[in-house]
């Protein structure tokens, strides 16, 4: 019974590797972890396929590969009997007269058909189609920084979240931590901007604004992600406030902050254009950005 099915084995060949290739493009997920102890170093692991069946791992300047051999079994167990039912479903549907070219579009269509979900599921999931947005352009407008000013929120006993001074927070570690692990290149972008633009002031401001709250901004520009059940603290933010001002006189202020899990290995950052002054009753968002990390440093 089963040999009727395989009457098109090169079309069966052909939807499975599609299928398999499917799957490693929409199904694949990146985490990176870095040590802070000494002697050891990052790690970037980059899976493939339902159940991972195959990692790429960097870790200490070493590659290597893992097989997860039964979830690799399971996965060829099942994607093949698929796909050659999958050319036998077609072949009996179509019995057309040239079958390659028609299988040939099929085949196309499907692998175009997978790239558009596979970058429709980034947009969604990772907040991006195919990088990270630029960080904002308003920054170059900067032609002066009036202050950085470190962020961390801190949860009252009732509950309510403000943004507190981040006592701890140093620009030269932010910045020389980018060197070891590029992929948590966050508030960094608009550290760097200013560096580049030689406006990054050597030292930090520990005197926030004080008629404004911060968190209750943030949180009313909409950017703030909901989180799944269990992850509570997904709105603790940390980052900095950036006060400048434009050539033409306008004051710029902006906002760039990074959360804790809104779902398992899954971080946001985000980053916020204002103009005006953080403790003005009516500072106006001007751009914004969002995305999304497997890890948090």
């Amino acid at each position: 019974m089963f040999c009727r099915f395989c009457v098109h084995p090169p079309l069966g060949l052909t939807l499975f590797v599609i299928l398999v290739a499917t799957q490693a493009w929409i199904f694949s997920t990146t985490s990176y972890s870095f040590h802070a102890q000494e002697g050891q170093g990052s790690r970037t692991e980059h899976s493939l396929g339902i159940g991972q069946p195959l990692s790429f791992i960097q870790e200490d300047g070493q590659q290597r590969v893992e097989v997860a051999w039964l979830p690799l079994l399971i996965n060829g167990l099942i994607t093949y009997p698929t796909s050659i039912l999958l050319a036998a479903l077609l072949s009996r549907a179509t019995q057309a007269k040239r079958p390659m070219q028609l299988y040939g579009s099929i085949a196309i269509v499907m692998v175009l058909a997978s790239f558009v979900i596979s970058i429709l599921f980034s947009r969604i999931y990772w907040g991006y189609f195919f990088k990270r947005p630029d960080v904002l352009k308003e920054i170059e407008r900067v032609n002066s920084v009036e202050s950085i000013i470190p962020l961390r929120t801190e949860v009252l006993a009732d509950g309510t979240r403000i943004m507190r001074v981040d006592e701890s927070y140093s620009i030269e570690q932010r910045l020389s931590y980018l060197s070891e692990a590029p992929y948590h290149n966050l508030e960094q972008r608009l550290l760097t901007a200013l560096l580049e633009k030689k406006l990054l002031p050597e030292e930090l401001s520990l005197h926030p604004p004080k008629t404004l709250d911060l968190f209750q901004l943030i949180r009313s520009t909409g950017m703030l992600a909901s989180a799944e059940e269990g992850y509570e603290d997904a709105d603790q933010l940390q980052g900095i406030l950036i006060q400048t001002s434009s050539p033409q006189d306008e004051e710029l202020f902006f906002i760039a902050v990074r959360g804790m899990q809104v779902s398992n290995d899954h971080y946001p950052y985000y980053e916020l254009a204002f103009s005006g002054r953080p403790e003005s009753d009516t500072p106006k968002l001007l751009n914004q950005n969002r995305f999304f990390m497997t890890s948090q440093e």
